[in-house]
Formats: C-alpha cells, sequence, structure tokens
C-alpha cells in the first residue's frame, strides 16, 4: 500500500457551525473505487484532510494490489468515526456507504461500524437543497459547485473520474509509479477543492440541513445519530440511533401542562434505536414553545443558552407555523446527550 502524508499550509474551516453544532476537528474525505457495486468493486483509494485544532494534514492510501483495500479500510475508519464532522461530496449516497460495506466484507475488525457512527456533512446534498442560489444549475457535479464559487482556478489533475478505472486496471497491470501518481493527485486535488468548498457552507441554510439530515454526535462520551425530528400539534418527537442503552420512561400523557417536564422516551439496545417525545404549549396559536430549563440541568443548558433564540427563557419552535429549526437542533442534541450520560450512570 502507498501511503503519502503532507502538511497542507491552508487555513482550516472557520464556520460558526462547526462550534455550534459539531465540533472543531473535522476531516474531509474522498474515495475512488473500480465501479458502483459495493459486492463486486473495491476501493482502490482513500483521501483524507484532517484538521486538529490548528493543524492540517492530507493523508492517502493507494492499493497497489486488490487485496490492500482491507488496508486502507482499517487505517482510514478510526480517523472518520473520531471526527467530529467528515464533510464529503455525494458522500450519504456513494461515499460512506460504499466505504462501510466494503468494511462488512474485508475488514473483520470494523465489521459492526455503520454509517451512523460518521458525521457525514454531504455538501453536494447542502449545496443542492439549502442554497438557492444554486437551483438553476444544470448539473450538480462537484466541479460545476466549484465554478460556482470561483475556485476551479485551483485545480491541477488532468483526468476524469471517469479515467480513475481504466488507469488503476493499467497500473495493476504495469505498475507503473506515473500512473499512480496521476491517479493519486487526482483524488487530492478533489479533497483540497473540496475543503475549498466546505468554506462556503454558511452561505447555505445550515440549520435547516441540520434538521433534515441524519446527523450523528459524539458529546460529551455520548455517541448518537438524530435521524429525524419532527413538531405535531403538540409534540417535538425525536427519533435516532444508539447503542448504549435500554431505558423506557412514559408520562400519564406528554402533553399534560401539569406535568413539569412532559416527556416520553424509549432507548433499545436490541435495534439500536431511541424515540423521545417532548410536549409543547401554545401561546394564544401564535407560537408553540417549551421551556428548556424543565428537561436540561443548568449546566447543559447554559451551554447552548446563548446559541438558542429564547423568549423570557421559554425557547420557540414554532412562530407563526414556521419552524425555528436551530433551536430544534440545539435542544434536540443536548436532550439526547443529557438522557444517554444520565440513563448510562
Amino acid at each position: 500500500m502507498l501511503t503519502k502524508h503532507e502538511k497542507i499550509d491552508e487555513k482550516r474551516i472557520d464556520l460558526d457551525i462547526l462550534d455550534t453544532y459539531l465540533g472543531k476537528n473535522y476531516c474531509v474525505f474522498d474515495i475512488e473505487t473500480t465501479g458502483f457495486s459495493r459486492s463486486s468493486d473495491i476501493i482502490t483509494l482513500s483521501c483524507m484532510l484532517i484538521c486538529k485544532k490548528d493543524e492540517l494534514n492530507m493523508i492517502q492510501y493507494f492499493a497497489e494490489s486488490p487485496e490492500e483495500e482491507s488496508l486502507i479500510i482499517e487505517k482510514t475508519i478510526p480517523v472518520l468515526t473520531n471526527c467530529d464532522a467528515v464533510f464529503t461530496y455525494n458522500g450519504r449516497a456513494f461515499d460512506i456507504p460504499f466505504f462501510i460495506e466494503r468494511a462488512k466484507r474485508t475488514a473483520m475488525a470494523y465489521k459492526n461500524t455503520a454509517s451512523h457512527d460518521i458525521c457525514n456533512i454531504d455538501l453536494l446534498r447542502l449545496f443542492k437543497n439549502h442554497l438557492p442560489l444554486t437551483k438553476n444549475l444544470k448539473s450538480y457535479r462537484q466541479r460545476n459547485i466549484e465554478d460556482f464559487f470561483g475556485i476551479a482556478p485551483n485545480r491541477k489533475d488532468e483526468i476524469s473520474s471517469a479515467d480513475n478505472i481504466t488507469l488503476y486496471k493499467e497500473y495493476l497491470y504495469s505498475k507503473d509509479k506515473n500512473i499512480a501518481d496521476k491517479l493519486m493527485l487526482h483524488n487530492y486535488d478533489d479533497v483540497r477543492q473540496l475543503h475549498r468548498l466546505a468554506d462556503k457552507a454558511s452561505e447555505a441554510d445550515f440549520d435547516k440541513f441540520i434538521f433534515n439530515e441524519n446527523i450523528s454526535y459524539n458529546n460529551e462520551g455520548a455517541s448518537f445519530c438524530i435521524e429525524k425530528i419532527t413538531v405535531d400539534n403538540s409534540n417535538i418527537i425525536i427519533k435516532g440511533k444508539q447503542k448504549s442503552i435500554n431505558a423506557m420512561h412514559f408520562s400519564d400523557s406528554c402533553s399534560n401542562y401539569k406535568i413539569a417536564a412532559p416527556i416520553n422516551y424509549k432507548f433499545s439496545k436490541e435495534d439500536e434505536s431511541f424515540r423521545i417525545q417532548i410536549g409543547m404549549r401554545d401561546a394564544l396559536g401564535q407560537f408553540k414553545y417549551i421551556d428548556p430549563a424543565a428537561f436540561l440541568d443548568s449546566n447543559d443548558l447554559n451551554k447552548i443558552r446563548d446559541k438558542l433564540h429564547l423568549i423570557d427563557g421559554l425557547m420557540p419552535v414554532t412562530i407563526y407555523n414556521k419552524i425555528e429549526y436551530r433551536n430544534l437542533n440545539l435542544f434536540a442534541k443536548t436532550i439526547v446527550s443529557n438522557l444517554i450520560s444520565k440513563l448510562t450512570t
């Protein structure tokens, strides 16, 4: 297996969204494969631009033979699962599920790793669904988005993604180092450009993106994935994945306002799921709200208080039927982490 490690002279992404939701240690990730079949094709190359503290490092792992795919996986997974955020481009549909399936088939030490163990921020989905200015684009290929933001001239590689499969087959036959270098340069430039695209994330509606995506957190030792948040006439419902606990609690009525903190929850290790239901109150039909202090202790609430939109200490969930995305995202993350931490001690 060929390995390249390079310190990158580039500024880290300085986004409010990282501090608000995820954390400062992030990774930009891309893979190359021999095709699209998770059962018969393999990973030929993995590239990660890793940011810890203020230092950026690029690491590439290239399979000199198909048998080295498992080595790539074994080197890559610990990085992905320990980053606060992993930026990809079409990673939700391709890179992450492909990588996880290949891990199950070839890397026994990581066969139980799941997609929800990785906090994947798919920039394709962010820019396509939550940046109105891109609606007129004919294609959402990474290079088109680079053109849109004016960063395409930084490209150095000379091959297209479609050339990778043919070139890799040529490499396996010839072991020509120049071919390996060309493949790694293409992948390297993809990731450098993807890092620059990630820096544009604040131009999209990231709060709404977080609300609509499966987002994984490792929050003070509590690992979980929030898959869906819904708001009905009287409740907030939070669903997701966790592997830590079995626990259950039901109030007489989750929307019974006589209860100080109307909350129902069920955590199951058997199917690695959780469901939390929280009762809301209604203010003359104008907005629905909760009192966050009824559900969170003062330490947890103080950590997010400055980031919440509060009215006299109350947290609006909807105002004139418009969802307060940031409020819900932060509250959901904090209440799930709080419950897992308390129920495991």
